[in-house]
């Protein structure tokens, strides 16, 4: 079982040594940081670290979030946190445009299934 306590001290030198990734969207580069300065993790990794040797990100993850609820100090600024949510909303509409071309393109492909099927 990984130490809670510890996982949360790394995570908070780590905010504090790069601040660039205290956003949301940076979160896998500092899981990926995490890995390589504390577990000292070189190049690839092989599915026994993962299973078995690295701290799941998942825990890394909730380290951060209760790190930055605890030193505010540590999260992104409120400009880049409004940003990533302009870019979601952005991407909202991208799939959503281009779900409404795809269902439209599957319901002509259906009727020319179904009069070839009404000619057999």
């Amino acid at each position: 079982m990984p130490d809670l306590q510890k996982i949360q001290e790394n995570v908070k030198k780590l905010l504090q040594k790069y601040p660039q990734f205290a956003s949301l969207k940076h979160r896998k580069e500092l899981i990926w940081i995490y890995y390589k300065e504390f577990e000292g993790l070189k190049f690839g990794i092989t599915k026994e670290m993962w299973f078995y040797r690295l701290t799941n990100s998942e825990t890394i993850s909730r380290a951060i979030r209760k790190c930055q609820e605890e030193n505010p100090e540590l999260r992104a600024s409120e400009e880049e946190e409004k940003g990533r949510y302009e870019q979601a909303g952005e991407y909202a509409k991208f799939y959503q445009k281009n779900t409404e071309k795809l269902k439209a393109q599957l319901k002509k492909q259906k009727k020319k299934i179904e009069q070839q099927i009404a000619l057999l």
